[in-house]
């Protein structure tokens, strides 16, 4: 009777083991079904800029796209405040499921460092999905500046400190840093006008409420108005655009700062989710539409891993931080 009933505590034991193990085993393999199933309901892709600017726009063609290859919608929400981090924050705190994600521009590297003690950092709070596109910044004036170069515009700022207006899509952005750093080599101040977006930036420049501009080379060459002039090109060649155009280390301004645009998700997004995206992501930048939309932007395709975007935005952050404090530009609290 003993042995007997050994054997059946024996069995009994074997058998819950058995269903443990089953269960465990359903457990663990259905998120990654979820995951292959992915996207199973609409995406939201939040950009923390204003309506109608370049990312804007980009947003709105890839994210057509993407819901062409996935089969779910897309849905681009405008989410514009406190120089990017509003947005920033609304994905930061969604759920890590792929559901919310972020497109942004190279703003997402340098917001952070605007702040005395940052609650949002992109090392830690982001999976770089990858980045997709990448311009070039140039300097543009208003027509009524008396300067018709890029010496002559450094000359007249250094004449008159403080005289000059610039504008940026918002404080501690992708043009607002990027033009404090070339301003501090060319050693000349001008007066900071932060607006909502890349859209109100440009309308301004051209109304004359700020006189200089320093943004993507192809926002204000699509407009073709007779109220700016291109000055010159932040990068080491120059724009077959305005071939007549100098770069800035061409005039002693030792600076160069590609724009880019990519798509990040919250941190603890799965890697089969993200590995999805990325891959779809380059897909999209093979497609006609795609292509052609990036011609007429004077861009370039980028399409990166998720490794290297890491690498890169860790990069960035500490190239910005270095540019805050050189520019003794006030941190925010």
């Amino acid at each position: 009777m003993v042995h007997r009933l050994e054997v059946h505590r024996i069995g009994f034991a074997f058998r819950a083991a058995l269903s443990l193990a089953a269960l465990l085993g359903w457990a663990a393999a259905a998120p990654a079904w979820a995951q292959s199933d992915y996207p199973a309901r609409p995406v939201t892709v939040i950009v923390p800029l204003g309506n109608g600017g370049v990312v804007d726009v980009a947003a709105r063609l890839f994210a057509q796209d993407w819901g062409r290859r996935l089969g779910q919608s897309f849905v681009v929400e405008n989410k514009p405040g406190a120089g990017g981090l509003l947005g920033m924050r609304l994905v930061k705190n969604a759920a890590p499921d792929g559901y919310t994600l972020l497109l942004h521009s190279n703003g997402l590297s340098m917001v952070q460092t605007m702040q005395k003690s940052p609650d949002v950092d992109v090392r830690r709070d982001f999976v770089p999905v990858s980045l997709a596109l990448r311009g070039d910044l140039g300097v543009w004036v208003n027509s009524a500046v008396p300067a018709n170069s890029m010496k002559e515009l450094l000359e007249y700022a250094r004449r008159n400190p403080g005289k000059l207006n610039y504008g940026s899509s918002g404080v501690g952005g992708a043009i607002h840093l990027p033009t404090e750093a070339a301003l501090a080599k060319a050693g000349v101040s001008m007066v900071h006008v932060p607006y909502g977006g890349g859209l109100p930036m440009v309308n301004a420049l051209i109304a004359g409420d700020i006189q200089v501009l320093f943004t993507d080379i192809g926002t204000l060459y699509r407009r073709k108005s007779d109220r700016v002039r291109f000055l010159a090109i932040a990068a080491k060649e120059r724009s077959p655009l305005f071939p007549d155009a100098p770069t800035l280390p061409e005039v002693g301004v030792d600076f160069t700062n590609p724009f880019w645009m990519g798509l990040f998700a919250p941190a603890g997004t799965p890697a089969a989710v993200v590995n999805k995206l990325n891959a779809t992501v380059r897909d999209s930048l093979q497609s006609p539409e795609i292509t052609a939309f990036i011609r007429t932007q004077t861009w370039a395709p980028m399409g990166t891993s998720v490794e290297a975007t890491r690498a890169q935005l860790a990069s960035e952050v500490e190239e910005w931080t270095a540019t805050v404090r050189r520019a003794n530009i006030p941190l925010n609290d």
